[in-house]
C-alpha cells in the first residue's frame, strides 16, 4: 500500500452535530418536523441533495429543495466551525503516515467548497495531495469518476490504495474502484452495514491502519 484515500464526514471529522443543527433549523423555519443526530447519521453520506430527500416528509418540488439547500448552506456556514471535531487518533495517524511517506487524499460527498474550507481549518499541516468534494459536473460516490481522477493525478493504481470510510457508500466506492476497503467503526454507520457493503477490514481506532503500510 502506497496511498490512502479518506472520506471526510464520519471518518476524519465528527460533523453530525453541525449537519443536524443546520438541517433542523432549515426545517423548523418552515414549521416542519426535526430529527435527532442519530437519525441524521442514516440520512447523510450521499450528498446534500440526498440528505434533504431522505429527511423531508411529503412532496419535494425542485423549488422547495433549492430553498432547503440555500437554508442549509447558510446555517451550516454559521455553525460548522464550532460543531465539528477531529476524531481521536486521527492527527496521530496522519503524522505517522506522513513520516512513512504515504500519499494521502480526501474524497467527500460534501460540497467541494465546504470540503476545502473545513480541511484547511482542521488540518493546516497540508497532509493531503488532493482534496475533492462534490462538484456539479462529477457524479457523487459511489460513482468512481472522482476516484479515478485522484489515482491518475497521484500516478498510482487503485490497488495501491486503502480507502477509509464509514458508510455503505464508501465501501461500495472502494470495491468498485479496486481499493482495499477499510470500515471506520467510530463513524456514522454500523459495523453490520460496513461488512454488508464490502468492508475488507473494520478499524476501531485510526492507528490500527498503520501495519498495512509498514509491511
Amino acid at each position: 500500500m502506497k496511498a490512502i484515500l479518506f472520506d471526510l464526514d464520519g471518518t476524519l471529522l465528527d460533523t453530525i452535530e453541525g449537519i443536524s443543527f443546520a438541517m433542523n433549523k432549515a426545517f423548523s423555519q418552515k414549521g416542519l418536523d426535526t430529527y435527532s443526530q442519530d437519525e441524521y447519521k442514516i440520512f447523510v453520506g450521499s450528498g446534500l441533495d440526498k440528505l434533504i430527500e431522505r429527511a423531508f416528509k411529503g412532496s419535494l418540488t425542485p423549488e422547495l429543495k433549492e430553498d432547503f439547500l440555500r437554508g442549509f448552506k447558510k446555517n451550516y456556514q454559521q455553525c460548522w466551525l464550532e460543531m465539528s471535531h477531529i476524531y481521536p487518533g486521527i492527527n496521530m495517524l496522519l503524522d505517522e503516515l506522513k513520516a512513512l511517506d504515504i500519499k494521502m487524499a480526501i474524497l467527500s460527498n460534501k460540497t467541494h467548497d465546504f470540503t476545502l474550507e473545513m480541511v484547511a481549518h482542521f488540518f493546516p499541516k497540508k497532509y493531503f495531495e488532493i482534496i475533492l468534494g462534490a462538484r456539479p459536473e462529477v457524479p457523487k460516490k459511489p460513482d468512481i469518476t472522482a476516484v479515478l481522477e485522484i489515482t491518475k493525478q497521484m500516478s498510482l493504481s487503485a490497488n495501491n490504495f486503502c480507502y477509509l470510510g464509514d458508510t455503505d457508500v464508501d465501501m461500495q466506492t472502494a470495491n468498485k474502484a479496486g481499493m482495499y476497503a477499510l470500515g471506520a467503526t467510530w463513524g456514522f454507520r454500523s459495523q453490520e452495514e460496513l461488512l454488508a457493503h464490502g468492508a475488507q477490514q473494520l478499524i476501531a481506532y485510526p492507528t490500527e491502519i498503520l501495519p498495512l503500510f509498514r509491511k
